[in-house]
Protein backbone atom coordinates (compact mmCIF):
# COMPACT_ATOMS: atom_id res chain seq x y z
CA UNK A 1 0.00 0.00 0.00
CA UNK A 2 1.58 3.70 -0.52
CA UNK A 3 1.91 6.16 1.64
CA UNK A 4 -1.36 7.86 -0.29
CA UNK A 5 -3.48 5.25 -0.09
CA UNK A 6 -2.83 5.12 3.86
CA UNK A 7 -3.37 8.23 4.41
CA UNK A 8 -6.69 8.26 2.72
CA UNK A 9 -7.69 4.91 4.26
CA UNK A 10 -6.73 7.16 7.62
CA UNK A 11 -8.71 10.17 6.60
CA UNK A 12 -11.67 7.72 5.54
CA UNK A 13 -11.53 6.59 9.49
CA UNK A 14 -11.64 9.84 10.62
CA UNK A 15 -14.54 10.62 8.52
CA UNK A 16 -16.33 7.70 9.79
CA UNK A 17 -15.60 8.34 13.27
CA UNK A 18 -17.52 11.99 12.61
CA UNK A 19 -20.34 10.88 10.65
CA UNK A 20 -19.02 11.99 7.52
CA UNK A 21 -19.42 8.69 5.66
CA UNK A 22 -20.00 10.39 2.27
CA UNK A 23 -16.66 11.89 2.77
CA UNK A 24 -15.35 8.44 4.15
CA UNK A 25 -16.72 6.72 0.89
CA UNK A 26 -14.46 8.79 -1.16
CA UNK A 27 -11.84 7.81 0.72
CA UNK A 28 -11.58 4.86 0.80
CA UNK A 29 -12.48 4.34 -3.03
CA UNK A 30 -9.29 7.14 -3.51
CA UNK A 31 -7.50 4.45 -1.52
CA UNK A 32 -8.66 1.14 -3.19
CA UNK A 33 -10.61 -0.25 -0.53
CA UNK A 34 -13.95 -0.85 -2.49
CA UNK A 35 -15.10 -3.52 -0.41
CA UNK A 36 -15.28 -0.81 2.53
CA UNK A 37 -16.59 1.80 -0.10
CA UNK A 38 -19.09 -0.54 -0.92
CA UNK A 39 -20.31 -1.21 2.44
CA UNK A 40 -20.56 2.59 3.14
CA UNK A 41 -22.50 3.40 0.20
CA UNK A 42 -25.20 0.40 1.22
CA UNK A 43 -25.56 2.34 4.39
CA UNK A 44 -26.35 5.18 2.75
CA UNK A 45 -28.71 3.51 0.58
CA UNK A 46 -26.60 3.95 -2.54
CA UNK A 47 -27.05 0.73 -3.97
CA UNK A 48 -25.99 1.28 -7.72
CA UNK A 49 -22.91 2.68 -6.15
CA UNK A 50 -22.38 0.05 -3.90
CA UNK A 51 -23.13 -2.32 -6.40
CA UNK A 52 -19.78 -0.55 -8.57
CA UNK A 53 -17.55 -0.56 -5.81
CA UNK A 54 -18.41 -4.37 -5.02
CA UNK A 55 -17.75 -5.29 -8.32
CA UNK A 56 -14.22 -3.32 -8.27
CA UNK A 57 -13.20 -5.06 -5.05
CA UNK A 58 -14.11 -8.96 -6.38
CA UNK A 59 -16.93 -8.93 -4.08
CA UNK A 60 -19.10 -10.64 -6.28
CA UNK A 61 -22.09 -12.10 -4.14
CA UNK A 62 -22.55 -8.47 -2.15
CA UNK A 63 -22.52 -6.59 -5.79
CA UNK A 64 -24.99 -9.45 -6.77
CA UNK A 65 -27.20 -8.49 -4.10
CA UNK A 66 -27.03 -5.10 -4.98
CA UNK A 67 -27.94 -5.60 -8.84
CA UNK A 68 -31.19 -7.37 -7.59
CA UNK A 69 -32.24 -4.47 -5.29
CA UNK A 70 -31.78 -2.22 -8.20
CA UNK A 71 -33.90 -4.63 -10.53
CA UNK A 72 -30.93 -5.66 -12.79
CA UNK A 73 -30.63 -9.14 -12.95
CA UNK A 74 -28.45 -9.26 -15.01
CA UNK A 75 -26.22 -7.66 -13.58
CA UNK A 76 -26.17 -9.74 -11.01
CA UNK A 77 -26.17 -12.93 -12.34
CA UNK A 78 -23.36 -11.79 -14.15
CA UNK A 79 -21.72 -11.18 -10.91
CA UNK A 80 -22.67 -14.58 -9.48
CA UNK A 81 -20.98 -15.70 -12.43
CA UNK A 82 -17.92 -14.63 -10.95
CA UNK A 83 -18.11 -15.50 -8.07
CA UNK A 84 -18.07 -19.15 -9.40
CA UNK A 85 -22.20 -19.48 -8.82
CA UNK A 86 -23.23 -20.51 -11.35
CA UNK A 87 -26.57 -22.64 -10.28
CA UNK A 88 -27.42 -19.35 -8.58
CA UNK A 89 -26.62 -17.05 -11.17
CA UNK A 90 -28.77 -19.76 -13.34
CA UNK A 91 -31.75 -19.12 -10.85
CA UNK A 92 -31.35 -15.77 -11.64
CA UNK A 93 -31.42 -15.64 -15.09
CA UNK A 94 -34.12 -18.10 -14.77
CA UNK A 95 -36.57 -15.99 -12.07
CA UNK A 96 -35.66 -12.52 -12.42
CA UNK A 97 -34.60 -12.18 -15.80
CA UNK A 98 -36.25 -14.90 -17.51
CA UNK A 99 -33.78 -15.77 -20.00
CA UNK A 100 -34.48 -19.45 -19.77
CA UNK A 101 -32.20 -20.59 -22.32
CA UNK A 102 -29.52 -19.25 -21.19
CA UNK A 103 -30.85 -20.70 -17.29
CA UNK A 104 -31.09 -23.89 -18.86
CA UNK A 105 -27.32 -24.06 -20.23
CA UNK A 106 -25.95 -22.73 -17.53
CA UNK A 107 -27.90 -25.25 -15.21
CA UNK A 108 -27.08 -28.69 -17.48
CA UNK A 109 -23.45 -27.89 -17.66
CA UNK A 110 -22.92 -27.70 -13.73
CA UNK A 111 -21.80 -31.05 -11.93
CA UNK A 112 -23.74 -30.90 -8.55
CA UNK A 113 -21.07 -31.96 -5.77
CA UNK A 114 -24.08 -32.03 -2.91
CA UNK A 115 -27.78 -32.69 -2.88
CA UNK A 116 -28.32 -29.33 -2.10
CA UNK A 117 -26.30 -27.95 -5.46
CA UNK A 118 -28.44 -30.90 -7.72
CA UNK A 119 -31.69 -30.06 -5.90
CA UNK A 120 -30.84 -26.29 -6.70
CA UNK A 121 -30.04 -26.99 -10.49
CA UNK A 122 -33.26 -28.88 -10.82
CA UNK A 123 -35.51 -26.15 -9.20
CA UNK A 124 -33.39 -24.11 -12.18
CA UNK A 125 -34.78 -26.38 -14.79
CA UNK A 126 -38.32 -26.88 -13.46
CA UNK A 127 -38.16 -22.83 -13.15
CA UNK A 128 -37.07 -22.56 -17.17
CA UNK A 129 -39.93 -25.61 -17.87
CA UNK A 130 -42.28 -23.23 -16.25
CA UNK A 131 -41.07 -19.94 -18.09
CA UNK A 132 -41.15 -21.96 -21.66
CA UNK A 133 -45.05 -23.37 -20.57
CA UNK A 134 -44.18 -26.74 -20.02
CA UNK A 135 -45.92 -27.30 -17.32
CA UNK A 136 -45.98 -31.09 -17.58
CA UNK A 137 -42.41 -31.35 -17.42
CA UNK A 138 -41.59 -28.95 -14.88
CA UNK A 139 -44.44 -30.48 -12.66
CA UNK A 140 -42.16 -33.58 -12.83
CA UNK A 141 -39.11 -32.01 -12.31
CA UNK A 142 -40.65 -30.25 -8.97
CA UNK A 143 -42.33 -33.56 -7.56
CA UNK A 144 -38.93 -35.30 -7.96
CA UNK A 145 -37.11 -32.67 -5.66
CA UNK A 146 -39.83 -32.75 -3.33
CA UNK A 147 -38.16 -35.83 -1.07
CA UNK A 148 -34.41 -34.74 -1.57
CA UNK A 149 -35.80 -31.27 -0.06
CA UNK A 150 -37.22 -32.72 2.85
CA UNK A 151 -34.35 -35.22 3.14
CA UNK A 152 -31.67 -32.05 3.22
CA UNK A 153 -31.89 -31.53 7.06
CA UNK A 154 -31.45 -28.08 9.03
CA UNK A 155 -29.24 -25.82 7.17
CA UNK A 156 -28.36 -26.41 3.64
CA UNK A 157 -30.37 -22.65 2.92
CA UNK A 158 -33.62 -25.66 2.96
CA UNK A 159 -35.97 -22.48 3.93
CA UNK A 160 -34.87 -21.11 0.72
CA UNK A 161 -35.29 -24.00 -1.51
CA UNK A 162 -38.62 -24.44 0.25
CA UNK A 163 -39.69 -20.91 -0.71
CA UNK A 164 -38.63 -21.32 -4.31
CA UNK A 165 -39.93 -24.97 -4.47
CA UNK A 166 -43.21 -23.27 -3.61
CA UNK A 167 -43.41 -20.28 -5.37
CA UNK A 168 -42.59 -22.96 -8.51
CA UNK A 169 -45.76 -24.54 -7.46
CA UNK A 170 -48.02 -22.08 -7.72
CA UNK A 171 -46.38 -20.51 -11.49
CA UNK A 172 -46.77 -24.09 -12.48
CA UNK A 173 -50.74 -23.52 -11.10
CA UNK A 174 -50.06 -26.72 -9.07
CA UNK A 175 -51.44 -26.13 -5.41
CA UNK A 176 -51.49 -30.31 -5.64
CA UNK A 177 -47.76 -30.25 -5.16
CA UNK A 178 -47.49 -27.52 -2.88
CA UNK A 179 -49.95 -29.36 -0.23
CA UNK A 180 -47.61 -32.20 -0.90
CA UNK A 181 -44.37 -29.72 0.17
CA UNK A 182 -45.95 -28.71 3.11
CA UNK A 183 -46.72 -32.23 4.30
CA UNK A 184 -43.73 -33.47 3.39
CA UNK A 185 -41.86 -30.47 5.17
CA UNK A 186 -44.05 -30.64 8.67
CA UNK A 187 -43.45 -34.39 8.54
CA UNK A 188 -39.59 -33.82 8.71
CA UNK A 189 -40.07 -31.32 11.29
CA UNK A 190 -36.97 -29.33 10.86
CA UNK A 191 -38.85 -26.26 9.13
CA UNK A 192 -39.11 -22.59 10.44
CA UNK A 193 -42.94 -20.89 10.84
CA UNK A 194 -44.08 -24.07 8.35
CA UNK A 195 -47.14 -23.15 10.41
CA UNK A 196 -47.63 -19.31 9.73
CA UNK A 197 -46.42 -20.50 6.13
CA UNK A 198 -49.47 -22.80 5.53
CA UNK A 199 -51.56 -20.20 6.89
CA UNK A 200 -50.56 -17.58 4.47
CA UNK A 201 -50.24 -19.84 1.15
CA UNK A 202 -53.55 -21.86 2.11
CA UNK A 203 -55.59 -18.99 2.80
CA UNK A 204 -54.66 -17.15 -0.40
CA UNK A 205 -55.00 -20.33 -2.26
CA UNK A 206 -57.64 -22.61 -0.72
CA UNK A 207 -59.47 -19.98 0.84
CA UNK A 208 -59.23 -21.66 4.45
CA UNK A 209 -56.54 -22.32 6.90
CA UNK A 210 -58.44 -24.98 8.87
CA UNK A 211 -55.81 -27.81 8.64
CA UNK A 212 -52.06 -27.89 8.57
CA UNK A 213 -51.08 -30.90 5.96
CA UNK A 214 -50.09 -34.10 7.38
CA UNK A 215 -47.72 -36.34 5.26
CA UNK A 216 -50.43 -39.61 4.76
CA UNK A 217 -47.63 -41.60 2.36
Amino acid sequence: MSDRQELLRRAALCYQGAGLLHDACRCLEGAGDFTAAGRLHEELQRTEQAAHCYQRGGAWIDAARCWLRCADPIQAAECLLQGNESIEAAWVFAENAHRYDRARALASGVEPDSPASALRRDLVLARCEAGNGDRLRGGALLASGIEPLTSLGPGFDAEDLLDRALALSQRLHRPDLATTLFAAAHACGHFRDLEQRWERWSADTLGTTEFIPVDTG
